[in-house]
């Protein structure tokens, strides 16, 4: 959940919420965990484009607040990062964004931080009325020690209720041995 509250009209601060469901399959057995995940606050800044105009680009810095269920991993420390995303028309009823994020959260033997790269191109078009569809390819790296990179394909649709109510849907399909085999999601967003 994305909750939003806009302080300007260029900047609004966003508070993210997870909620997670996993199966692991090791081959012999399957494990499936549940519950609440990390916690992000995060600050919108519109550098342009701002509502108008062909394009727009934004900074986004975030802490990650680690208030995670014990199921998902006992590591208690704070994360943080930068969200730089852009979007452009190409014409034709096409939108295009591509994005670059950099995080840094504790790493994996708990002796220091590990930088993570991720980045994103992401197409979109309606497909009739107010229903619309969207692709995206994901690739996202570390420099954690003998970390492989993930690489992921999405896509889904959305639907444009009002002005103020969208509803979406969609799935990541990973791509790579390192990543997860597939997630399915669905989604609302209101604005009041």
């Amino acid at each position: 959940m994305n909750l939003k509250a806009g302080l300007t009209n260029f900047s609004d601060l966003q508070v993210v919420l997870n909620y997670a469901r996993q199966t692991v399959d090791d081959g012999s057995s399957e494990t499936t965990i549940s519950g609440i995940g990390d916690t992000d606050i995060r600050l919108k800044l519109n550098l342009w484009g701002n509502d108008e105009g062909p394009n727009a680009f934004a900074l986004m810095p975030f802490v990650t607040l680690p208030t995670h269920d014990d199921e998902f991993g006992t590591e208690r420390d704070v994360g943080g990062g930068l969200i730089a995303p852009f979007a452009f028309d190409p014409g034709h009823g096409w939108s295009m964004a591509v994005m670059i994020e950099v995080d840094v959260a504790r790493n994996a033997a708990d002796d220091g931080y590990a930088w993570t790269f991720l980045q994103s191109v992401t197409a979109s078009h309606a497909i009739t009325g107010d229903l619309g569809g969207f692709l995206e390819l994901v690739n996202i790296a570390s420099n954690e020690v003998d970390a492989d990179s993930e690489g992921y394909f999405d896509g889904g649709v959305t639907y444009g209720v009002n002005d103020d109510l969208q509803l979406d849907a969609g799935f990541n399909i990973g791509l790579t041995r390192a990543s997860v085999d597939q997630r399915w999601f669905l989604g609302v967003s209101f604005r009041h």
